[in-house]
């Protein structure tokens, strides 16, 4: 797959983990165990299909993965509509669900969901963050 492809199918990916989380957080809706679990199922069926792609990534040299993450990129912002309004929607989304803390599980579903360019690169070693949230989305032993 060239590293045009697999940005742009990353970016499908990233918008539908997107489009999920607007959809089901921009009402600003309660944090029920049904919810947590919608999270999690959707993040297990995302990060199934994104998880070969960023291995795949992984293969490449850094000036490749830099242009698969602009491909991804701009795949994402043509593929939200209103994507300006919506993004700063979301990151306001991001913050509350942040400041509020909670469950440790749901904010790692919630946050890998939202944070997909992330996964791009690779962590450094004293990174624990980084390597629990890789370890989270199965892109870690």
């Amino acid at each position: 797959m060239t590293t045009n492809e697999l940005g742009t199918k990353m970016g499908k990916i990233a918008i539908k983990a997107f489009n999920f989380l607007y959809d089901n957080f921009s009402n600003s809706p309660e944090i029920t165990d049904e919810l947590k679990q919608k999270v999690k199922s959707e993040r297990e069926k995302i990060f199934t299909e994104f998880i070969p792609l960023v291995k795949q990534c992984h293969t490449f040299g850094e000036e490749d993965v830099a242009d698969i993450g602009q491909i991804m990129a701009l795949t994402y912002m043509q593929g939200i509509d209103d994507a300006g309004t919506k993004l700063q929607k979301m990151a306001s989304i991001v913050e509350s669900i942040v400041h509020e803390g909670g469950d440790e599980a749901f904010m790692r579903d919630f946050m890998s969901l939202s944070v997909m360019f992330e996964f791009l690169e690779k962590p450094t070693e004293d990174d624990e963050e980084r390597k629990a949230m890789l370890k989270h989305v199965g892109l870690l032993d």
